[in-house]
């Protein structure tokens, strides 16, 4: 399976999930509600994004800030909130995704021999490893919405000019 192929099917089956549960998490504990639709749309850029940014083989960290950069602003314009506020549930989803998606890949490491340099690379590798993390980001989110669980409130702001 050629580099391309990889990096597309990563983005469709990886990024695509990651991107819609790291809006969920992240505006979930902001207070922020925001119809589903919404919610797909950033998630479909993102992967897009996530897509062009793997190709581009950008260096180590860069491809995380640009990825980050087009997640707030995506947020910010799709939602119609303020830049700043958009930042806010970027960063508490993307901080959450990236400890869980370290300490359950490092666990499955420290079991099983892994070559993680075929992660992010190889879809198969990088699916297997994902899976469980999209799982558990899953029950995160379910549990923080059923139980009306927020870190911060800025979502009755954001209501306002988000309609």
């Amino acid at each position: 399976m050629s580099e391309f192929m990889n990096f597309i099917l990563i983005s469709i089956f990886l990024s695509f999930p990651e991107a819609i549960l790291v809006i969920l998490l992240g505006l979930s504990l902001c207070n922020i509600k925001v119809k589903m639709k919404k919610v797909l749309m950033i998630a479909a850029i993102q992967a897009v994004g996530a897509l062009l940014v793997r190709y581009a083989n950008l260096g180590f960290g860069i491809h995380t800030l640009v990825q980050l950069g087009l997640f707030c602003l995506l947020l910010s314009v799709i939602m119609k909130i303020k830049l700043y506020k958009a930042v806010v549930p970027v960063l508490i989803g993307t901080f959450i995704e990236g400890i869980l998606a370290f300490t359950i890949v490092s666990g499955i490491g420290a079991i099983y021999e892994v070559d993680f340099s075929l992660l992010n690379v190889k879809f198969i590798p990088t699916l297997v490893y994902g899976i469980p993390v999209k799982i558990i980001e899953l029950i995160l989110v379910l549990v923080i919405r059923k139980n009306n669980f927020t870190l911060c409130n800025i979502g009755e702001e954001v209501e306002i000019l988000g309609k």
